[in-house]
């Protein structure tokens, strides 16, 4: 599954094109690239989700999406294995302002 994610990604970037549901993927892989140590694709893969998800839910209804906190989360990882410890904690707060109650965001912190 992660093969075809990626290569789905790749001809999408290749024609220069994005379909504003492709978030779930980048989401998704940068979950996969965590767990395979590689915390800069992480970072781009969940920077780019976060993107399409504002970009498809404009006016402040990004927030609500559930992916939404996934990404932050994700990015929030990604900055952690990275070393920039203050970004993540921005990271994980930002989730946090969303759901006050999410667990994962919290124990980012």
């Amino acid at each position: 599954a992660a093969a075809a994610i990626t290569r789905l990604l790749q001809l999408s970037t290749a024609a220069n094109r994005t379909h504003p549901e492709l978030f779930t993927c980048y989401c998704n892989r940068a979950a996969a690239l965590l767990a395979l140590g590689c915390h800069d694709d992480a970072l781009r893969d969940s920077a780019e989700a976060l993107r399409l998800i504002k970009q498809k839910l404009p006016g402040g209804q990004h927030a609500h999406h559930p992916s939404y906190l996934k990404a932050l989360l994700r990015r929030g990882e990604a900055l952690l294995g990275l070393g920039s410890h203050r970004a993540a904690a921005e990271a994980f707060e930002e989730g946090l302002k969303v759901d006050p109650l999410h667990s994962d965001l919290k124990a980012g912190l």
